[in-house]
């Protein structure tokens, strides 16, 4: 049973209108990028999934890492927020819309300290744009060094502004990687998903 993209979309943004009516569903990746995510799940069967910035992404990973039997790590910046995803799965799990496996929530000092521990190494990360431009772009040193050998590491909305997609050309560069372009949103809309390949 393959995960069912569409489905919990809707369910997402009808239980997000209830739990947090103030934040914007816009701010979520766009469909055809979560359609592709959960096929790189289904398709690469990862070990160990990072997530840095919770949301739409987070119910989509959930329920396609329960699929392959692959551990999911979700770090946000807004723990108020973070909270309200968790209380969201939680509820989708209980009314049988979503599966569940290993799911760990991290706060900053989790995600430094998994980073840093020998015995963790994500196959698959995806990096959402976050609260600023450099905020998760300065993690990315952390994540690169933590990551598998040959693990993906997905940067969303590379096209949200020149800077940012700039920045993290920099970034990557200075850590002898680089970010192709992937997964297009839409032909009107300039975010995308950027791809590094681990060596």
């Amino acid at each position: 049973m393959t995960t069912n993209v569409k489905a919990l979309t809707i369910l997402y943004r009808t239980e997000l209108a209830r739990l947090a009516p103030k934040v914007s569903g816009d701010m979520a990746l766009h469909q055809r990028s979560i359609e592709w995510l959960a096929k790189i799940v289904e398709a690469r069967r990862p070990s160990i999934v990072l997530e840095l910035g919770a949301g739409l992404s987070t119910v989509i990973l959930a329920d396609a890492c329960a699929e392959v039997g692959a551990s999911l790590y979700t770090y946000d910046h807004d723990a108020k927020w973070l909270a309200s995803v968790r209380q969201l799965l939680k509820k989708l799990a209980a009314e049988r819309h979503l599966r569940r496996g290993d799911h760990y929530w991290l706060d900053r000092t989790g995600l430094v300290a998994a980073a840093e521990s020998n015995a963790w190494q994500p196959d698959l990360t995806l990096v959402d744009h976050g609260p600023s431009n450099t905020e998760r772009l300065a993690d990315l040193p952390m994540i690169v060094k933590a990551s598998a050998p040959g693990a993906l590491i997905l940067l969303d909305d590379c096209r949200r502004t020149t800077a940012y997609e700039r920045e993290a050309s920099k970034v990557l560069a200075k850590l002898g990687l680089q970010l192709t372009r992937s997964v297009e949103s839409t032909a009107h809309d300039n975010r995308w998903l950027g791809v590094v390949q681990m060596p």
